[in-house]
């Protein structure tokens, strides 16, 4: 996806303006996921970037889990910053049997 004031101007910047797609895996969320010139962040549909929550659920936060932070950026650092919680407690699922069968 291109904006319109860049096209033909392909060598002005290099950053990715990506949609994302809905049958296929996010790329990994990063701390600026809520930006579209920061990576392949844009809806599937609709003309905007992933909302924080829409980035939290990639990330397996649950839907009722709360963020709390001064700025919009300071809460899409928390999201992007943190181990997802189901790939976490696969994690500590692996460590517990490991530690189990010592």
């Amino acid at each position: 996806m291109q904006l319109k004031c860049f096209i033909g101007r392909d060598d002005s910047f290099k950053d990715t303006y990506g949609r994302l797609w809905w049958n296929r895996p996010s790329p990994t969320i990063t701390t600026k996921f809520f930006s579209i010139s920061n990576g392949r962040f844009i809806h599937p549909e609709e003309d905007r970037p992933l909302s924080l929550r829409e980035g939290a659920t990639l990330q397996s936060f649950p839907k009722t889990y709360k963020f709390y932070g001064p700025s919009i950026a300071s809460i899409a650092r928390l999201i992007g910053n943190a181990v997802p919680p189901e790939y976490a407690r696969h994690i500590g699922m692996a460590i517990k049997k490991h530690a189990n069968a010592i």
